[in-house]
């Protein structure tokens, strides 16, 4: 599986940014795709059951208090609490990063509203200012091809830096070629 495809960049306030916890959604697994995730992947909270799950597919709304990035893998917290993959129900609790306390992500996939990845380039339509949402690649039907990534084609977020491969500004490299994209929620903009 990848992982880390989003992981917090930088907290509003310098430091570590804040995690909060959720339940574990029923039938959560620890490999079998859409059931199970990684760090840095999708996470849904459903508000009614009080659990968080993968977001499986297709585009997320960044503007959704119920949108939060994974701090740890399905797999590794039913482990370490000796749960069971795919139970009926989960008495694990999972870390996640929020998208609403100004912290920014970093990810190196960005997509326009397809499973067709973009490259992080000008060219591309990525540059700093751009809005947009989240995205999860699931072309490939394992959790091996799942991507989770940045939609240019939303408005909850905004690109604020797109750096090289070294992390630095790419408009400072004189190629104008990214590697790596960030962005926050637009409304703390």
């Amino acid at each position: 599986m990848p992982a880390q495809d989003i992981m917090p960049f930088r907290s509003e306030h310098g430091g570590v940014p804040p995690v909060h916890y959720f339940r574990m959604g029923a039938l959560t697994t620890d490999t079998t795709e859409d059931t199970s995730w990684e760090v840095g992947y999708i996470l849904t909270l459903d508000p009614a059951a009080g659990d968080i799950n993968a977001h499986t597919d297709g585009t997320v709304a960044a503007g959704a208090t119920t949108t939060f990035i994974a701090a740890a893998s399905s797999a590794d917290l039913i482990q370490l609490h000796n749960g069971t993959s795919g139970a009926a129900t989960h008495n694990i609790y999972v870390p996640c990063y929020s998208l609403f306390d100004g912290t920014e992500f970093i990810t190196r996939f960005a997509y326009n509203n397809s499973d067709t990845e973009l490259a992080i380039t000008s060219g591309g339509g990525i540059y700093q200012g751009v809005t947009g949402d989240l995205w999860v690649d699931d072309s490939t039907a394992t959790m091996v091809g799942h991507r989770n990534g940045y939609d240019i084609n939303g408005d909850g977020a905004i690109v604020t830096r797109v750096l090289d491969e070294q992390g630095r500004d790419s408009a400072m490299d004189g190629a104008g070629t990214g590697y790596w994209l960030v962005f926050k929620l637009a409304t703390l903009a």
